[in-house]
């Protein structure tokens, strides 16, 4: 749809929910997918004259329905196991000579399970031999750990030490593979207090890590959530084009300059009733899982300044750079139900922004 009738059907939609409670259309889950199935292909300019390109597709996780969850923490909260951890053999490298390299690294991609991303340099392994090992591994533990995105990692990392003389591998290659849990088929990405410049707590983000070079060299750590009540089995969703519409708004702003994705998953909320005088995540009760827009991108606070990202500059400083470190990268949430971003300049809740559970919208309500 182009970029102007696009805006003008959010408008409409905003002045008849204004009007009349709430006239605008929901839609569901299946629905929302087949909205996103183009992707999001438009260049922008902004407010200042620069342009900001974004050709990205939109991934929407899930199956028929969109819950609400109560979540918590089981027993144990964590767990870590190390043998021979192969993360060691590119710590403290360069002052022999060496170098940590990245051969293969995505952030939230889909991943192919039978393609061994690090034959070039020593492992051999597939994605898919990497999980059958991890299976094992939790087998022998004991260890329900719930379910994962296996095919779409939050991070998917091949490294080695690489020669400075030769560019050779020193040492051969090994995976860093972090997953996100699934509850009801959504993955939980991130908590909405991520959103934020000043971050505040409790701050929580569940995921099962695993560090693999053989099956002598490995190290899993797992830090999960279990449901403790389904809130709601379903909600409405605003269609995709008053979240894109939002979005549109903060690029032409000059607030946003690059995206990097924009995925459909779960966010935590925090429990309302956390106390202020306690920092430790650990000790919140609950947190809730809400169906949410989780966007990736370069967020400026002041829209004047220019987002700056010069690879070959950063890497010698730091081997592990990437634009979605670099100062300026922003993991924002988004509302699912109705298009709005959090502000990641909010300083409201002591200063540090405001991710408290607020509640959702019932089928019931919009009908």
């Amino acid at each position: 749809m182009p970029k102007k009738r696009w805006g003008a059907l959010v408008l409409c939609t905003l002045i008849l929910a204004h009007c009349t409670g709430f006239a605008q259309e929901f839609f569901t889950l299946p629905e929302i997918r087949k909205q996103a199935a183009q992707g999001w292909h438009e260049t922008y300019t902004d407010k200042y004259g620069r342009e900001t390109a974004v050709d990205i597709d939109i991934q929407v996780f899930g199956g028929e329905t969109a819950p609400v969850l109560k979540v918590g923490f089981p027993e144990p909260v964590e767990f870590r196991l190390t043998h021979n951890n192969p993360y060691t053999t590119v710590e403290d490298v360069r002052r022999k000579g060496g170098g940590r390299t990245h051969a293969y690294r995505t952030f939230g991609a889909p991943a192919d399970l039978d393609t061994p991303y690090g034959a070039d340099d020593g492992c051999d392994l597939t994605l898919r031999e990497v999980y059958a090992f991890l299976d094992e591994v939790l087998e022998q533990e004991g260890i329900d750990a719930g379910d994962y995105l296996y095919e779409c990692p939050e991070l998917l990392d091949v490294l080695y030490n690489r020669s400075q003389a030769t560019g050779e591998a020193i040492t051969p290659a090994f995976y860093v593979v972090d997953l996100w849990p699934e509850l009801h088929g959504l993955p939980v990405m991130t908590h909405a207090m991520l959103s934020f410049q000043k971050q505040g707590w409790p701050i929580y983000t569940p995921r099962m890590s695993f560090i693999m070079s053989g099956r002598d060299s490995y190290q899993l750590y797992i830090g999960t959530l279990i449901e403790q009540e389904m809130l709601s089995e379903d909600i409405p969703l605003c269609p995709l084009e008053q979240v894109i519409a939002g979005l549109e708004k903060e690029i032409e702003a000059g607030h946003i300059q690059r995206v990097f994705s924009l995925n459909f998953g779960y966010v935590l909320y925090n429990d309302p009733n956390f106390p202020d005088d306690t920092r430790s995540a650990f000790d919140a009760e609950c947190f809730y899982a809400v169906p949410s827009w989780v966007i990736e991108c370069a967020y400026m606070g002041n829209p004047e300044d220019t987002f700056v990202y010069d690879y070959q500059a950063l890497i010698d400083k730091d081997p592990d750079i990437s634009e979605r470190t670099v100062m300026g990268a922003a993991t924002i949430t988004i509302n699912a139900q109705t298009g709005e971003m959090l502000d990641p300049m909010d300083n409201s809740k002591r200063g540090l922004g405001d991710a408290d559970y607020k509640g959702f919208l019932r089928w019931e309500d919009v009908r």
